[in-house]
C-alpha cells in the first residue's frame, strides 16, 4: 500500500514538471516571435505601440580640465580664455591674477566635493 502511495506522488511530480517545462517552453516560442515581430516592424519602419525604442546616438563630447582646480567638465561649458578652459568665471579671473588654487579663496564652489570629516 505504501509502494502505491510512492509511485502515485512520483506520477504526480512528473505530470507537474512536464506541464509546468512545457508552459516554459511556449513563454519562450512566444517572446521570441514578438520580439521578431518587433524587429520586422522596427526595419519597415513601423511605430506600433509594441515598437523598441531607437538607441540615441549622440556623439560623445569633448572633456576639458579647468586651468585652475583640474575639474573636468564638458568643453560645450567651459570658459575659454587664450587656450585656457576654466569651469566658472571665477577660476579664470584668480588664473589670470596668478593666485594659486591652493590658497585661494573660493567663496561659491557648487562643484567642489564637500568632505563631512574634514
Amino acid at each position: 500500500m505504501r509502494l502505491l502511495v510512492w509511485l502515485a506522488f512520483a506520477a504526480l511530480v512528473y505530470l507537474a514538471l512536464r506541464s509546468r517545462a512545457r508552459a516554459m517552453q511556449e513563454n519562450l516560442r512566444r517572446a521570441a516571435r514578438e520580439q521578431a515581430n518587433s524587429q520586422a516592424n522596427a526595419q519597415a519602419g513601423g511605430a506600433g505601440p509594441f515598437a523598441q525604442p531607437q538607441p540615441h546616438s549622440a556623439a560623445a563630447e569633448n572633456m576639458v580640465a579647468c586651468s585652475y582646480c583640474q575639474l573636468y567638465l564638458p568643453a560645450s561649458e567651459a570658459i575659454n580664455r587664450s587656450n585656457d578652459h576654466f569651469c566658472c568665471e571665477e577660476h579664470a579671473q584668480l588664473h589670470a591674477a596668478g593666485v594659486p588654487h591652493s590658497t585661494a579663496p573660493h567663496s561659491s564652489a557648487p562643484h567642489s566635493p564637500s568632505n563631512p570629516t574634514e
